[in-house]
């Protein structure tokens, strides 16, 4: 893959640890918003919570492999 432009941490719209069994398996990371969203809302939450729910397991299980 490759990076296209830069980022700031000013611009973090969401940081969220992705844990598996305590354990921080990666981060999430939303630089910034669509120019349509103002804010994250409760329903963005939910979607976030799910994600990291769905990730961690993986990339955890993924880093032990390697």
């Amino acid at each position: 893959w490759q990076a296209v432009g830069e980022a700031t941490d000013e611009q973090i719209s969401v940081c969220a640890p992705l844990l598996h069994q305590g354990i921080v398996a990666g981060v999430l990371t939303i630089y910034g918003l669509l120019p349509q969203k103002q804010k994250i809302e409760n329903k963005d939450l939910a979607i976030i919570h799910f994600i990291q729910q769905q990730t961690a397991g993986i990339l955890f299980r993924q880093e032990r492999r390697a």
